[in-house]
């Protein structure tokens, strides 16, 4: 089995050494990982290899509004809520929507100060152990 580079296209017969040269060669100082065909970085190297496929014409989808390129059927449907306006994500405390999950969570985060509801429930677990003690 051979292992290709969707950034500069090197070849690679073992993946250890795949894996290597990309955790080594692609991450930038900042600690992006800067795509080498246009000015996007990415803090995750799966989201930079994803984002390589729309520099692959034939792997990507193209919005018929605007011809935005995006790498799968389901970016491109994330997109569209841009040009509909559609908000599905629903903040409980102030029925706030937004487009995506995580834009609610961040605004969860620093306008109610709200951290991840599982963490908040073990936290609020936690003290109830420690006060019966």
């Amino acid at each position: 089995m051979e292992f290709r580079c969707k950034i500069c296209d090197k070849r690679f017969a073992k993946r250890s050494i795949f894996v290597l040269h990309n955790k080594t060669l692609h991450k930038q100082t900042s600690g992006l990982y800067k795509c080498q065909k246009c000015p996007n970085t990415y803090k995750v190297f799966k989201a930079l290899t994803d984002h390589m496929n729309i520099h692959l014409a034939d792997k990507c989808v193209v919005c018929k509004v605007c011809e935005k390129k995006c790498t799968t059927d389901y970016h491109l449907e994330v997109h569209m809520r841009t040009h509909t306006n559609e908000k599905p994500f629903k903040c409980t405390t102030c029925n706030k929507r937004f487009t995506g999950g995580g834009s609610l969570k961040t605004h969860k985060q620093r306008v109610h100060h709200q951290a991840n509801s599982c963490i908040r429930a073990c936290f609020v677990i936690s003290s109830l152990l420690l006060k019966s003690r």
